[in-house]
């Protein structure tokens, strides 16, 4: 039996979070505000607004959000 991992670390731009969800951004660039549910997600770095930090989590809840 093979098993493999969908878990991903993806680096993101943090704007805010709240007692559920965590929200970011793709890029400094981007304009758009993606919410992730904190229950399916943890949190590497700083968090401050504007700043990278790292979200591990499900590949396909990232490619869901896009």
């Amino acid at each position: 039996m093979t098993v493999r991992s969908n878990i991903v670390d993806v680096e993101l731009i943090y704007q805010h979070q709240t007692e559920r969800g965590l929200c970011v951004r793709s890029d400094e660039n981007s304009k758009v505000d993606v919410w992730l549910p904190l229950s399916q997600v943890e949190v590497d770095g700083e968090k401050i607004r504007g700043r990278v930090i790292t979200v591990t989590g499900p590949q396909s809840l990232f490619e869901e959000k896009e």
